[in-house]
């Protein structure tokens, strides 16, 4: 009998800047997952000056593991370091405060990492709200969680 495969635990990295309306549209749209992995949140404060709204802690309650990280401002390179660091997953997601995941992106990924368990990156294209492509993905291949990271296009 084969064994299947179990999903990716996923640690998804947000870094935020003084943007909390953005942070709170992001952190619901990670809460609204539909058949999600296991995973973990850490937004990362690169330093904003006001402290976290309450109101951001409230898109948070649907969210089993939340981490919170303030850095003095470094910018959003030394946050996702630092979320790096902070995370436990086997695969990092990182997602920008003014950015929302679709609704079925986690099991999607951990899905692809089921199905291709030799892989070690992923792409993923990023749209607007009118479905263009407003970003380009890069391939992100790891020689360890935390090691030396080489992009190529």
């Amino acid at each position: 009998m084969e064994k299947k495969q179990l999903s990716p635990y996923i640690s998804v990295v947000s870094p935020v800047y003084k943007d909390w309306e953005g942070l709170a549209h992001c952190l619901e749209s990670i809460a609204a997952q539909v058949r999600p992995p296991a995973f973990e949140v850490i937004v990362v404060d690169d330093g904003s000056e006001s402290q976290v709204p309450e109101f951001v802690y409230a898109n948070t309650k649907d969210i089993a593991e939340f981490k919170l990280g303030p850095i003095a401002h470094a910018g959003a390179s030394e946050a996702r370091n630092h979320g790096v660091t902070l995370s436990r997953g086997d695969l990092i997601l990182f997602v920008d405060s003014d950015c929302a995941l679709e609704r079925n992106c986690l099991y999607e990924l951990a899905r692809s990492c089921d199905k291709n368990p030799g892989e070690v990156a992923f792409q993923l294209r990023i749209t607007g709200e009118d479905g263009d492509i407003v970003g380009r993905s890069i391939r992100l291949d790891l020689s360890a969680k935390i090691g030396r990271a080489s992009c190529r296009e």
